[in-house]
């Protein structure tokens, strides 16, 4: 079966000479193309029965198809050790396609506003009386940019704590079990939010991108046409809630099983995708490489931008607000701190001990002192000169 490095290995060279990327993409493409490969491998050893395990590197590239698998295990982790015995609404953001380019020529700025204002729309509701009458709540939200066909399509997801804590830290919860307000309702609110911020902001957007973009018409224009916010079916099950969501987490806009066909001849790459407006039917398209090399670099996330946040007392500086409600709702809540999780054996499912770690194209750099601060350096100064896709 193809695999993105071999997508990449035959077509990074020219995607660069042709479309002339970000260092962020070059850096992106460069780590998947590394990825269990030429970064070194390491030796465990099972700290039962001491059985020696070998493995690869992975990259640890956010935006790495190869790797992000482990990264939701850990997302998951920490998750579950939050979870509560209380029903949970999943309800996705989008807004118009009329922004889309707006949005990705200025990503930061208006990733930052879909957030803001998707949680400050939960807040104004929530807080009505007539929905929870909540004076906090909590929430996880998790930034997609694509379509299932990698058009680019940002949008949020939203999980929704199905409970609330008022202004004396009393427990309220939704008036209906099953129905936790109005789509129409929230979505005046969120698109009243959102253009209010873009406002605000208006001087600092690039759209140079088009001499016939108008952002005020544009504005205007969407302010009278209806936003999409969908929820979900309510989800009661807590393993159901925490599988369903890790798919949203660490998912970069296609994974390694969905690449069907490389043909090298052709230099054309088929994938599988759904067709939601055909019923969600499984379709297969076929694009050249460098296209399809082009619509994965657009979902790249900027640098150092946060794309699963936390609110309210699922934040983790309110761990003792999460504790609270566990104690109020007679459940043991103890929040997982860790970073990294540990590796397990296949034959004891102990802890496996990392004895050994050889990194071959770091240790020829490995004499000189000064490598780290160059790449650093580097990394910097060409930050500053990146070119959009």
């Amino acid at each position: 079966m193809s695999t993105i490095q071999d997508i990449l290995d035959k077509n990074f060279t020219q995607f660069v000479n042709i479309r002339k990327p970000s260092f962020l993409a070059i850096n992106a493409f460069s780590s998947m193309m590394n990825c269990r490969r030429n970064l070194g491998g390491f030796v465990a050893t099972c700290s039962n029965c001491n059985k020696e395990f070998y493995g690869l590197c992975s990259c640890g590239n956010r935006n790495c198809i190869i790797c992000a698998n482990r990264k939701n295990e850990l997302f998951l982790a920490r998750e579950r050790s939050k979870i509560l015995p209380i029903n949970y609404y999943h309800i996705t953001f989008t807004v118009p396609s009329e922004l889309n380019n707006l949005i990705y020529h200025n990503q930061l700025e208006l990733y930052n506003i879909l957030y803001k204002s998707a949680i400050e729309s939960l807040k104004v509701i929530l807080s009505d009386s007539k929905y929870m009458g909540a004076n906090e709540i909590g929430a996880i939200a998790i930034l997609h940019s694509w379509g299932s066909n990698m058009s680019f399509h940002p949008h949020l997801h939203v999980c929704v704590s199905g409970i609330g804590l008022d202004k004396s830290n009393h427990i309220v919860y939704p008036k209906n079990d099953n129905y936790i307000f109005p789509e129409a309702k929230i979505e005046k609110i969120y698109r009243a939010i959102f253009i209010k911020y873009v406002n605000q902001c208006k001087d600092k957007l690039d759209t140079s991108f088009d001499n016939s973009f108008n952002l005020i018409s544009t504005l205007a224009s969407i302010s009278k046409i209806n936003w999409i916010v969908n929820i979900r079916d309510t989800m009661k099950n807590v393993e159901s809630v925490m599988n369903y969501f890790a798919r949203y987490a660490n998912r970069v806009c296609i994974s390694q099983s969905r690449i069907k066909e490389f043909d090298m001849s052709k230099n054309t790459v088929t994938f599988k995708y759904k067709d939601y407006k055909d019923n969600a039917q499984e379709k297969y398209m076929t694009l050249d490489a460098i296209e399809f090399m082009r619509r994965l670099s657009m979902h790249f996330l900027p640098l150092r931008f946060r794309k699963i946040r936390e609110y309210g007392f699922l934040c983790p500086g309110n761990e003792h607000k999460l504790k609270l409600i566990g104690t109020l709702l007679n459940f043991l809540v103890e929040p997982l701190k860790v970073r990294k999780l540990p590796l397990f054996s296949n034959c004891c499912r102990k802890k496996l001990i990392v004895a050994k770690v050889n990194f071959p194209l770091i240790n020829t750099f490995a004499k000189f002192e000064v490598f780290p601060i160059i790449k650093i350096f580097l990394f910097i100064v060409l930050s500053f000169f990146t070119i959009k896709i």
